[in-house]
């Protein structure tokens, strides 16, 4: 049984304990894989959300500001919602060291059940929380995220695939299930949630993939504890440039292929309410 008191102690945790990027994205990650994978997933936001400014946009499942503060600089009003309360101490205080914290504002809420007002939102994010979320939870956090969108607005996912041939055999996410420290995780089939998203009569299309970044990610990963430090520095400079062709596609990528399919390890998503 999913426990959300534990889910947000574990998320209090870990920011707490680390830097924002490992503490929002994969915590054992060197910081340059987690700074091309916020890249890619921004670069793609970025061209996909068009002009933000003065738009209300609601970021669900927060964390510490990653993405909501960039958006308030540039004059978007941000919402930022999130379980766990040191992820939003830790957002605030972000955003008052980027001068944007009158763009922000904050809520202690769960994803899936906001108490926000119904079409109010002009763009919902939904970037990087689905996969922590089990089956049911993912479904209503889905559904909230359509409910608080006005009509003709866009909501913004992120999911971790399920039918990635690495990531599918990796042992967290075989097999679904909250750990003792309160940890959740899962994968998801890109064709279901589409699937899903179309049953709320929306227009959902994947819009992007991350496969060169995932192709060179579990490359690295296989290979990282014989690779000299000095020379694994120097291979963020082939990242970079990976993220770059990834970030490329945007709307000149029509469809996923097989290649996609299997390895890519995240799609992005885009939905007309």
């Amino acid at each position: 049984m999913y426990n959300p008191k534990k889910a947000a102690k574990y998320w209090n945790t870990r920011i707490n304990n680390f830097k924002l990027h490992p503490a929002v994205l994969s915590l054992h990650a060197s910081q340059f894989l987690n700074n091309a994978y916020s890249e890619w997933e921004s670069n793609t936001l970025q061209k996909e959300l068009g002009s933000i400014h003065g738009k209300k946009i609601v970021d669900l499942a927060c964390g510490g500001g990653r993405v909501a503060i960039p958006l308030a600089k540039k004059g978007a009003k941000v919402t930022g919602v999130d379980i766990a309360k040191n992820m939003l101490k830790f957002a605030e205080k972000n955003a008052k060291k980027n001068s944007c914290l009158s763009n922000l504002k904050f809520m202690n809420a769960s994803v899936w059940d906001t108490k926000l007002p119904s079409n109010h939102f002009d763009k919902v994010l939904l970037l990087g929380i689905l996969e922590h979320l089990p089956d049911n939870l993912k479904k209503q956090t889905i559904k909230e995220a359509h409910r608080i969108a006005k009509k003709n607005g866009k909501i913004f996912i992120v999911i971790n695939n399920k039918n990635s041939i690495f990531l599918s055999n990796v042992q967290k996410w075989e097999k679904p299930k909250q750990t003792k420290t309160g940890y959740y995780s899962s994968l998801m089939i890109p064709d279901e949630i589409i699937k899903f998203l179309k049953s709320l009569k929306t227009t959902p299309k994947i819009v992007n993939s991350n496969l060169n970044y995932s192709l060179a990610y579990h490359l690295f990963e296989t290979l990282d504890s014989n690779i000299p430090k000095k020379d694994s520095k120097k291979i963020s400079f082939l990242f970079d440039y990976l993220i770059h062709q990834d970030s490329k596609k945007g709307n000149n990528w029509k469809n996923y292929d097989l290649l996609e399919r299997k390895f890519a390890d995240q799609f992005f998503i885009v939905v007309k309410k």
